[in-house]
């Protein structure tokens, strides 16, 4: 027996019948804010030549904004002649179909009310029309939208509704209109069959605060009309098979890199276990949800406009008679196809960062800090823009080399600290690029709390970044060819020098070594730093070694003397200062929190093994690092649960001298206890009071979780365990059982049940590594160790964040022990792919 089976897809347009009458007016009269004719033919229904695509175009306007009003509606600058924004919703009677035909039927409604002014506060749904009568169904707000239901529900399609309905005077400000688009299927016993729906936006100017409006780089294929959502929405349900297969691939390959895990209970899957894979994939929401920009510009001017004949065709068939129905040709959307993919190939062939060939890419801190490509925070994010888009990644770059020569001396109060400085010293690194609401690219640091002009991780964190960026490519082929980044160095490189040089200006003692300034002066913008710094002072090494490097290169045999004798100077300077026998302190100052496990000590050691560079410290001495922050920041701070690494842990008050007894896993120790007391100690198994670390409450920062530093700590342990023993497509280490502790902690399919428990304070600290010889290569339990302790750290960020607290797609910067969060949707947490970056070139380069 045949069944009928009918799905209906609707969307409501933004703009109000009040509005579309105001957007008449400036149809007739030209002006750059039109969005469509009269209030009849706002929306209009189109279809693609050889009737695979049905679907209705709905032109909008975006209005209010704030911080906009002073913008000029029309100049020379605006492209829109006719429509700002679009959407399209649209089905497909034939794509997507299995291999046996059904009876398929497509039909649309391009226009009716979805709520009216009147009753705004009761929005109608189309699935629940008995919460009214029958009489009043058919008059009010819900006159339409209940025809268009009956309708569906007696006849599986649906047709017009508004022919006759007119909505006039004040209750046209604030009504809302609507559009949708149903697919009807005859289906057999059993057959299954795919319903597909498309969505589609466009917005094809970007229009900043300052004035400044920007074509955005899809409209080098689809055109600058406003219209041209209709085409996408078409391409979209044309090419929607092929892209699930390419994603398919794509996720195949990446996880391809993972190592499989031994155990026989979990054969065939990552050791990392199964919060890894969709988490992954999942954080790269921020790339597209980050108020992300992509224009077609150079250095923040428009390319060329060299529209084809094929976009100027996609225009006109968007564009027609506003009477008539749209119609949108197969053939040029087989054609703009054939382009995409040749245009493509033709990027990655590009000189890196070539801003004519792949334009201009901006997004925002967060959702809550609205600053283009925070240059701090991107220091950790960008491996996932890196990794998949890095001609995108080397155009950010670009523009911040030549943002570093730009100046403002326009003077503001810092919000931080009160004082009164320039916005912009040229020479220094830009803490942003601007912000929406001004003029991104020509007014940088948005940013006003601190005075970063004066901070001290920014001039090393760019040398750091440009010197990954190259050393990653040189190894990684994309596509059919490598990306020449040669021109893209030569650009760079005396920018590079300068900032360098600027930067040692804040050594204060010709020790080689910077020195913080007793502020806030780095990415931490509320945790003082004064003297040498774990964070800074470990960036700034690794600095200079990169510096080196490029500097044999370039042939430049004078820089590379220089940086040579810097960085050895600093590095001595930098362990005696920091080095306290188990960990580096925080600083080098007399503050009460100079001793303070910092989560991030080892920042510029991450770096120096993504990059290749020698490393910060020797490999013991790196393991009893990471062996105390993942005891303190991780597992003492989580109390029992996995919940990332706190930025700052203050030691146990008695802390014994470190001693030469043979060293101690914090992950061999299994204490049968099932709860974890609140205090500051805890009852040990061999009786007595054993001191626990707290938690350093010198500021707020120092008391959070910061989700991506978390990430690039498990990258950092991820990197130590695999640099051992250079390339390898296995894990290096004998399959071994783990110890039940991190089994617990890295099972893919189940809740923890116990809470985890660390080692005291005393156990831990008194196995003091055998430090005589810190340069004895780690051994393959050590090297398993390490691993299983950058899973359970990154895991703790899925635990909390995806499963306590409930933050999807939403990742915050930070979270307190209670769960309360600073700043949804961040960039941060994008660092997970600085732990998928360990994944790859381990086999390749390091």
């Amino acid at each position: 027996m045949e069944a009928e089976v009918s799905v209906m897809f609707s969307f409501q347009n933004g703009t109000d019948i009040a509005t579309s009458s105001k957007i008449n007016a400036a149809v007739k009269s030209n002006t750059c804010v039109a969005v469509g004719a009269d209030d009849q033919r706002l929306h209009r229904p189109f279809e693609a030549s050889d009737g695979s695509v049905t679907g209705i175009l709905m032109q909008s306007a975006v209005h209010n904004i704030p911080g906009t009003d002073h913008i000029p509606s029309s100049g020379s600058k605006c492209f829109a002649a006719q429509g700002e924004t679009s959407f399209a919703i649209a089905t497909s009677p034939s794509l997507l179909s299995a291999a046996a035909p059904c009876k398929t039927r497509a039909s649309s409604c391009s226009r009716f009310v979805s709520a009216r002014a009147s009753d705004r506060n009761r929005f109608f749904s189309c699935a629940s029309p008995s919460s009214a009568t029958a009489a009043d169904r058919d008059k009010g707000s819900e006159a339409s939208a209940s025809r268009l239901w009956r309708l569906f529900v007696a006849h599986g399609d649906i047709a017009e509704v508004l022919q006759h309905d007119k909505v006039v005077g004040e209750d046209a400000a604030g009504t809302a209109q609507a559009a949708a688009v149903c697919l009807r299927k005859t289906l057999r016993p059993l057959q299954r069959e795919l319903f597909p729906f498309a969505l589609a936006w466009a917005t094809p100017i970007v229009r900043f605060g300052g004035g400044d409006c920007f074509r955005r780089y899809f409209t080098r294929f689809f055109g600058h009309s406003g219209d041209s959502s209709a085409a996408i929405a078409a391409y979209a349900l044309h090419n929607a098979a092929d892209w699930d297969g390419r994603i398919s691939a794509w996720h195949s390959e990446t996880l391809s890199l993972l190592p499989v895990s031994d155990n026989s209970s979990t054969a065939g899957t990552d050791s990392s276990g199964g919060y890894y894979r969709h988490q992954l994939f999942n954080e790269l929401y921020f790339l597209v949800d980050g108020g992300t920009i992509w224009t077609d510009t150079s250095a923040g001017l428009d390319n060329p406009w060299q529209e084809s004949r094929l976009a100027e065709k996609l225009i006109d068939i968007a564009g027609g008679d506003r009477g008539s129905q749209l119609s949108v040709s197969l053939s040029e959307l087989q054609q703009l196809r054939v382009r995409m993919l040749q245009h493509d190939e033709f990027c990655q062939r590009a000189d890196g960062g070539d801003q004519s060939a792949v334009g201009q890419f901006m997004y925002l801190e967060g959702h809550e800090y609205l600053m283009y490509n925070t240059y701090d925070v991107h220091f950790y994010a960008s491996f996932a823009l890196l990794m998949l888009w890095p001609q995108l990644e080397l155009s950010l770059q670009k523009d911040f080399a030549l943002a570093v020569c730009l100046e403002d001396r326009s003077i503001r109060r810092m919000m931080g600290e009160g004082a009164l400085r320039p916005r912009k010293v040229a020479g220094s690194v830009p803490h942003d690029l601007g912000s929406p609401t001004e003029a991104p690219w020509r007014k940088t640091n948005a940013y006003n709390f601190q005075d970063v002009s004066n901070w001290k991780d920014l001039g090393p964190k760019f040398v750091l970044q440009i010197y990954r960026d190259l050393t990653y490519l040189k190894h990684q082929r994309l596509g059919k060819g490598a990306i020449n980044t040669d021109r893209f160095l030569q650009m760079t490189y005396p920018i590079l020098l300068e900032v360098m040089h600027n930067t040692a200006k804040f050594d204060c003692d010709d020790d080689g070594m910077i020195e913080n300034s007793g502020f806030p002066d780095q990415t931490y913008d509320i945790w003082t730093a004064k003297g040498v710094h774990a964070y800074c002072g470990g960036l700034w090494i690794s600095a200079c070694n990169a510096t080196c490097s490029l500097a044999t290169q370039m042939g430049d045999g004078a820089t590379v003397d220089r940086y040579r004798d810097l960085a050895g100077r600093a590095q001595r300077v930098y362990v005696s200062s920091l080095w306290n026998g188990r960990y580096l302190d925080y600083d080098s100052s007399s503050s009460k929190h100079h001793d303070s496990v910092m989560a991030d000590m080892l920042a510029g050691h991450w770096y120096a093994r993504a990059c290749g560079l020698p490393a910060l410290l020797p490999p013991r001495q790196v393991l009893s690092c990471l062996r105390t922050i993942f005891q303190f920041n991780v597992l003492q701070f989580g109390g029992g649960q996995l919940m990332g690494a706190v930025n700052g842990m203050r030691p146990p008050r008695n802390r014994p001298s470190p001693g030469l007894q043979a060293s101690a896993s914090p992950l061999s120790f299994n204490m049968a206890v099932s709860v974890v007391p609140a205090a500051s100690s805890y009852s040990s198994p061999s009786g007595g009071r054993q001191d626990l670390a707290s938690i350093d409450h010198t500021c707020l920062q120092s008391r959070e979780v910061w989700t991506g530093t978390t990430y690039a700590l498990a990258a950092t342990m991820l990197h130590e365990a695999r640099h051992v023993d250079g390339p390898s497509s296995q894990h290096p280490w004998p399959s071994t059982p783990p110890s039940p502790l991190i089994r617990q902690a890295s099972s893919a399919d189940t809740e923890l049940v116990e809470p985890l428990l660390p080692l005291s304070s005393e156990a831990f600290l008194s196995s003091a590594m055998d430090l005589d010889d810190v340069n004895r290569p780690l051994t393959a339990a050590e090297r398993r160790e390490l691993t299983e302790m950058s899973h359970c750290t990154a895991r703790g960020i899925h635990d909390a964040g995806w499963q306590r607290f409930g933050y999807w797609f939403a990742t915050p910067e930070a979270w307190e022990k209670s769960g309360n969060y600073r700043s949804l949707g961040y960039m941060r947490p994008l660092a997970i792919w600085a732990i998928q970056y360990v994944h790859e070139t381990s086999k390749k380069y390091v």
